[in-house]
């Protein structure tokens, strides 16, 4: 079994040398480390091109640049390997990921993989237990994953790159959130997939990173490709929960806008937010509630009241509570 390790890098000079350490510490010694070097403005290729030079195993791929998406799609595009395994060039992997791995990949077309959330000393903040969600079957981690009720984030999980070339997978190429239509084709697509309990993965809670960026509705898009690929599929199993997914984006939007503007435009975006969501979503009746958060059943009611102000009001406790947490 090889493993291709695909890390998509822009401007990653800082933390870079650590990722690969992390892929050359590895105690199971067949893999290549495919490093998509987006356009970087900063020493990223160099550093690349030294490790590449050391280590047959590195390979650097350089496009212009493109975005997250396609990165890891010309990763995957330059893999050998059997198996693909995720990176982001800000994250470790931990020394025993690929032979803990391994076994489970031999008999598994995707495997789900338990992620460590640290700071950026390395300290744990939270553990994001993928193997937690294994008692459930296959129609409902759909359409769990779907709505963000379980993390889809593409390191999040390794898988066969058979599966994926004969399926002709890829990741949309929007700013935020384009791992979403990757994970759920992957798992719509696997006959056989498993849960590698234990945190193999540290993810770099980072105040830089990708997933920070000040993007006043981060997942519309996101609900926009998940829509056309579903109706373009005939994906009418799915409907509700995409519903569901629109009313937790427009969360996540209000509570983006509230951070973002002040005063008469944040009153004003935030309602054009909640009052496009209740026209999209067409009622109540049209949720399927038991993949929606407990925070989205929380605001449910006031989204579809079109009231901005108790979300608002969440909003502004939630980063209280953070500011004065030690």
């Amino acid at each position: 079994m090889k493993f291709s390790i695909v890390c998509p890098v822009y401007n990653s000079e800082k933390y870079l040398s650590a990722a690969i350490d992390s892929v050359l510490e590895q105690d199971y010694k067949n893999w290549e480390l495919v490093l998509v070097d987006d356009g970087s403005l900063d020493n990223s290729r160099e550093i690349i091109s030294e490790y590449a030079e050391r280590d047959s195993r590195i390979r650097l791929v350089h496009q212009d640049n493109s975005g997250p998406g396609a990165a890891r799609n010309a990763g995957i595009e330059h893999s050998t390997g059997d198996y693909l395994v995720f990176l982001d060039s800000d994250d470790r992997l931990v020394p025993n990921y690929l032979s803990r791995l391994e076994p489970l990949a031999n008999s598994n077309d995707l495997v789900f993989i338990d992620v460590l959330q640290v700071d950026e000393y390395g300290n744990a903040i939270a553990r994001e237990e993928m193997s937690k969600f294994s008692h459930l079957d296959k129609d409902r981690l759909l359409r769990w994953q779907l709505t963000g009720k379980i993390p889809w984030g593409g390191v999040r999980k390794a898988v066969s790159r058979e599966l994926v070339n004969s399926y002709n997978i890829r990741y949309s190429q929007i700013d935020v959130g384009e791992e979403a239509i990757f994970s759920f084709r992957v798992l719509d697509s696997a006959k056989k997939f498993a849960f590698l309990e234990g945190s193999s993965y540290l993810y770099f809670n980072r105040a830089d990173s990708q997933s920070k960026k000040r993007i006043e509705d981060p997942w519309g898009p996101t609900v926009k490709v998940l829509r056309d690929y579903l109706a373009g599929t005939n994906r009418e199993d799915m409907y509700h929960a995409l519903v569901s997914f629109d009313v937790t984006a427009t969360i996540v939007s209000v509570d983006r806008i509230t951070e973002m503007f002040t005063s008469s435009e944040r009153r004003a975006k935030a309602r054009e937010r909640l009052l496009a969501c209740k026209a999209a979503c067409g009622g109540l009746s049209q949720l399927d509630f038991d993949c929606l958060t407990n925070k989205a059943r929380l605001m449910l009611p006031f989204v579809f009241l079109g009231w901005a102000w108790p979300i608002t009001v969440a909003s502004r406790l939630k980063s209280v509570l953070s500011s004065i947490r030690p």
